[in-house]
């Protein structure tokens, strides 16, 4: 697509076609392709810049998911301490209450693309501690949103699920 001399650099279709190779990287987890494919699109000089921003496009949504795929990493801890989905899983049936294991469990989810699973990981901190680790169970929903879109039914049922733990 962006190959073809039909397809204006500036144009919607062009801004598409980068969105296609931003979600193969991620679908990949390259994270290398998705930093430089995130700098190249939300460049200000970049010909995609107009459509960055336009919260209708899907390449907002897709720029959104790879930044916080990449800060994930840092969440996750770099030496993979946190443990599997399996070990966590298994950790939390022994101790329920065990704050940090949700937290690193909706972490693990949402790296694996699912996403209500995950929301749900994070809404049991928020429940458990909405002020544990600086509100850090808040602030993942919040990025968790951010990424999904305002629109999204998980978004709207997690908010609202949200608004009732931390009145």
């Amino acid at each position: 697509m962006l190959q073809r001399d039909d397809v204006e650099e500036t144009s919607l279709n062009a801004a598409i076609a980068m969105c296609g190779l931003l979600s193969s990287a991620i679908k990949s987890g390259d994270k290398t392709a998705i930093s430089g494919l995130i700098e190249h699109i939300t460049d200000a000089k970049s010909p995609h810049a107009e459509h960055v921003e336009n919260k209708e496009t899907h390449l907002y949504t897709i720029i959104g998911e790879g930044k916080l795929l990449l800060s994930l990493e840092d969440k996750l801890g770099a030496d993979g301490s946190n443990g599997t989905i399996e070990d966590l899983q298994v950790q939390i049936v022994k101790e329920p209450k065990n704050i940090e294991a949700w937290y690193s469990l909706s972490v693990q989810l949402l790296s694996r693309g699912e996403h209500s699973e995950s929301i749900d990981a994070a809404l049991r901190v928020v429940r458990l501690d909405k002020t544990w680790n600086d509100g850090a169970g808040k602030q993942l929903l919040f990025e968790i949103f951010e990424m999904l879109g305002s629109d999204s039914a998980l978004v709207k049922d997690a908010r609202r699920r949200l608004s009732s733990y931390v009145m």
